[in-house]
């Protein structure tokens, strides 16, 4: 910007490199320079950062992008809503699990059983109740039952620890626990809570409950990873999933789809995938457990049931690409977000898949599963793929530091509001009130998402990553402050820091750094047997490292960019292949790990591997000796020794009637 001064006052010239930027970007900075100037001229009391530079075609275009009213039953509950569509197909199918069906009918009477069983018990409209369960019918029906008793579910992991199982059942007031089986509670260690297995209320009857569930009450509470060291719980209400399920756009399912059911019911995804296919008349196609990371297993679901509609991670996206893309063919509309995306792997798909089939969501839990969409038809050379523009009834602002909105290509921080805002979090009033604000000019309260985007002209929102250190991890959303909580209090450790930080491969993982206390020697595996005992597996760090004192700014702060690397995939006490098959699986494990040396007992996930990278690991063997190695061996853990003893037992010894999961078994 170069200002020449004369008669008639400054003129102008702006020079720029035509690689770099767009002409109408030039002219919109020229124009808001403009703008400022003459807020200058106008207030020129008033600090700069204060002053207006929108002109009134901007603020026109901002409210533009929000255009996105659609008439809906926002006054009815999901119960009204699923009842109603039993009404139309009570005979339909509605979930499908291992190849046994339950009819809409069936659905509805069941999940009446499971309400008038909690009624019995004296359990009033508005409480708080545990859901206990694997995948299957069971979840289906407890979860449906909690809604017709008036009640709102809390959604408990049964791969968390049980010392977490607990602080949600407290935090949340958890006064009773519906669980799918007997075996699940005693597997989580919870049978001295108040339960009752779903099977139990068979006896009850089948009527609906004389409770009505209300549009503006609670439907579940969610928790999700805290900065306190404790994770915080997100209360969801019926409104806010009826506004999600009555989507008009992309991502709206139709009675004829067939929905995979593939997120844990702990996480928001599959809010989307449950209540979207039950109101909408779908069928719902539940997963075992032990496929939610198996791409191979998932992908024979896929094409034998011809999937229609199924939502994924970021990372089980690329994972499917490399490994599953033929199956995809049955596939209506593929959702996907979550995290940092691959273009490579969105070309593939894309090119694979074909314009309107695939979309890219976005939205946290605080906003009931998804505030935005894109939907992807092509991909531009060196452009992000964006998070694309709010859904029905939903508002999406970029403002600055001061609450002001910003134009189109000016970064600052992604606020939501709208229809799909949810409650706030429980018994975290000052929480609630710094995240879910209010903005002058916008309607109603607003979410802080703490992510940092920009408008493009299109209207779409570019996600330009965090303004803070949350990371979001295979589809999880971690704060790495609740990690270093739990680090810092397992024993010898003094000092500590937890970061997410990129392998050589390209494949974020948490490090943890550790400082020990004055004569002591932390233990590497008793630090991870105590974080393995308060977190779930995808927050305990994937390496340990040792440090001295923990490197600082000049400001006292540590220094996260001076934390050395870990040593990816060596082994202590290093032991080389002892024979062919040992040399060859070596080989593999260093290329899919990006290691330069893996002894034979080294653990497949210590060495920086994880579930996807685990479907790598099958596919290469797969290819080198033509046989299939079940997942849950690699989750054993696996070592390049039992994996090649596995292989020549398979290979050499296996008579013609013995399958490769009886050798597992034996």
């Amino acid at each position: 910007f170069s200002l020449t001064e004369g008669a008639e006052g400054l003129s102008v010239d702006v020079e720029y490199c035509t690689d770099l930027y767009e002409v109408s970007t030039i002219v919109r900075m020229a124009d808001h320079y403009e703008q400022l100037l003459q807020s200058v001229v106008r207030e020129p009391a008033r600090p700069v950062g204060d002053l207006p530079f929108l002109r009134e075609a901007d603020l026109q275009e901002l409210s533009g992008f929000n255009m996105t009213d659609h008439r809906y039953a926002h006054d009815r509950s999901v119960v009204d809503l699923f009842e109603a569509q039993v009404e139309r197909t009570a005979g339909e199918v509605a979930v499908v699990y291992e190849g046994k069906e339950l009819s809409y009918r069936d659905l509805d009477a069941r999940s009446n059983q499971v309400a008038n069983s909690l009624l019995s018990k004296g359990i009033v409209s508005g409480s708080h109740i545990g859901l206990l369960s694997h995948r299957g019918p069971s979840m289906i029906i407890g979860m449906l039952g909690i809604l017709k008793a008036g009640c709102c579910y809390v959604p408990l992991n049964t791969a968390y620890p049980g010392l977490r199982l607990r602080y949600i059942l407290e935090d949340a007031g958890v006064s009773h626990i519906v669980c799918g089986s007997a075996s699940v509670v005693s597997f989580c260690e919870l049978e001295d809570y108040d339960h009752s297995l779903v099977e139990e209320s068979a006896g009850y009857s089948r009527a609906r409950p004389e409770v009505s569930a209300m549009a503006a009450g609670g439907a579940y509470i969610m928790y999700t990873s805290g900065t306190t060291g404790h994770p915080k719980g997100i209360r969801v209400a019926h409104r806010n999933i009826v506004k999600l399920v009555e989507e008009p756009g992309p991502i709206c399912v139709r009675s004829s789809d067939r929905m995979l059911q593939w997120s844990n019911y702990s996480f928001d995804g599959s809010v989307y995938e449950i209540y979207s296919s039950l109101l909408k008349g779908g069928r719902l196609y539940l997963i075992r457990d032990e496929w939610a990371s198996d791409v191979f297993a998932m992908s024979k679901m896929i094409v034998e049931n011809r999937i229609t509609m199924m939502f994924v991670t970021t990372a089980l996206f690329n994972a499917f690409v490399d490994e599953g893309l033929g199956s995809l063919g049955s596939v209506r509309k593929l959702l996907f977000g979550g995290e940092q995306l691959s273009l490579l792997h969105v070309r593939r798909g894309l090119s694979a898949l074909g314009t309107g089939r695939i979309v890219h969501v976005y939205g946290p839990t605080e906003t009931t599963v998804y505030a935005s969409y894109y939907e992807i038809n092509e991909v531009l050379p060196n452009r992000m793929v964006p998070i694309g523009r709010g859904l029905s009834n939903t508002g999406l602002y970029i403002l600055d530091e001061q609450l002001r909105q910003l134009p189109v290509g000016v970064s600052g921080e992604i606020y939501i509001g709208g229809d799909g805002l949810s409650e706030g979090y429980i018994n975290k009033v000052e929480l609630t009130a710094e995240k879910y604000v209010e903005v002058p000019g916008i309607e109603g309260r607003v979410y802080r998402t703490g992510d940092l985007g920009r408008w493009q002209k299109s209207g779409d929102i570019e996600f330009q990553g965090r303004m803070d250190e949350q990371v979001k991890l295979r589809g999880y959303r971690i704060e790495p402050g609740e990690v270093e909580a739990v680090l810092r209090s397992a024993p010898g450790v003094e000092q500590c820091v937890v970061v997410a930080r990129e392998d050589v491969s390209g494949q974020r993982r948490l490090v943890g750094y550790v400082v020990p206390g004055t004569g002591s020697e932390p233990d590497r595996e008793s630090i991870l047997a105590h974080m393995r005992s308060r977190l779930p597996e995808y927050m305990v760090p994937a390496a340990l490292v040792g440090l001295d004192r923990l490197p600082l700014t000049a400001n006292g702060k540590v220094d996260r960019k001076s934390l050395p690397a870990p040593e990816q995939g060596v082994e202590q006490g290093y032991v080389a292949p002892r024979n062919e098959v040992e040399r060859r699986l070596s080989e593999i494990w260093e290329r899919i790990l990006y290691a330069d040396r893996i002894g034979i007992h080294q653990n497949f996930f210590e060495a920086g591997g994880h579930s996807l990278l685990a479907m790598q690991l099958i596919a290469a063997i797969k290819e080198e000796w033509q046989i299939d190695v079940p997942v849950k061996l690699i989750f054993r853990p696996a070592t390049i020794c039992l994996l090649a003893e596995f292989i020549q037992m398979t290979v050499s010894a296996a008579p013609d009637d013995m399958t490769v999961y009886d050798i597992v078994e034996l």
